[in-house]
């Protein structure tokens, strides 16, 4: 919930804050760099954060009292994979801060 928050509130800042008028005066603005690590970002952002949602629905529905349980395995899987994929979000994430507002 957290997380979704501050995405929330950065892109507000993006769309209609000082944001926007940092980026612009980055040495990156624009660019091909720029413009190809962002989609790379929400080609992975995206569909992770969904996966990650429907794991979490599916595995509370699944939770039994008795653990580890029968979904126990499957939710380990799917937990790293989600857990790779938010990482690499978050790399991807940094990396369009920094040349946006660093240089």
């Amino acid at each position: 919930m957290a997380g979704t928050v501050a995405v929330l509130l950065l892109e507000g800042s993006i769309r209609y804050g000082e944001a926007m008028a940092a980026y612009a005066q980055s040495a990156y603005y624009g660019t091909p760099l720029v413009r190809g690590i962002f989609a790379v970002h929400l080609w992975v952002a995206i569909p992770w954060f969904i996966g990650w949602c429907v794991l979490t629905g599916v595995s509370w529905r699944r939770f039994s009292r008795v653990l580890p349980g029968s979904f126990s395995a499957t939710h380990r899987l799917w937990g790293l994979v989600a857990y790779a994929g938010l990482w690499f979000t978050c790399i991807t994430g940094v990396a369009m801060c920094v040349l946006c507002y660093a240089f």
